[in-house]
């Protein structure tokens, strides 16, 4: 069919339907069945299989409160013997202090484009600052369904930094 002659051309992708050819394996996030590998894309490693299932089991309540604000401090101080609540202690620690840093520095700006540009640079602060929540609120997600389905996955495109090894 028309893949077939796109194929031997050498061309990666069917310019009649966007399919894959699969040419060159899993390069740019793609897989051989044409679907998308996010996590590739976004750079989530698992790290689920080097925990101990006992201690996941045991522990997936404080994984949880970790990315819940400020309880981040409940498993940072009740379960510092637990690696599972720590991976996930780490991953939320990271979310509320790029929330507070967001919360500042939004502030800082909206407080001086206010005056300065009649309110259409506040209004473009504020909207960036809204959209900036919305993706913590998404990554605080993403880590409670790891921590409840006992997983110890990065949070996508931040969970490599490590601000801190609690």
């Amino acid at each position: 069919g028309l893949g077939d002659v796109y194929k031997r051309q050498g061309m990666r992708y069917c310019t009649a339907c966007g399919a894959d050819s699969g040419m060159n394996g899993t390069a740019g996030g793609s897989r051989r069945d044409g679907r998308v590998n996010y996590e590739q894309i976004l750079d989530a490693e698992d790290y689920t299989a080097s925990f101990d299932p006992a201690d996941i089991r045991d522990n997936k309540i404080y994984a949880v409160l970790a990315y819940l604000g400020i309880l981040v401090l409940i498993p940072l101080l009740a379960a510092r013997k637990s690696p599972f609540a720590r991976f996930h202690t780490e991953q939320g620690f990271l979310l509320f202090i790029l929330g507070a840093a967001k919360e500042i520095v939004f502030k800082i700006l909206y407080t001086v484009l206010r005056g300065a540009m009649f309110g259409i640079g506040a209004t473009a602060v504020h909207t960036l600052s809204w959209v900036a929540s919305i993706l913590l609120f998404i990554w605080a997600v993403i880590g409670i369904v790891n921590a409840v389905q006992g997983k110890a996955k990065d949070l996508p495109l931040i969970g490599k930094w490590k601000l801190f090894h609690l």
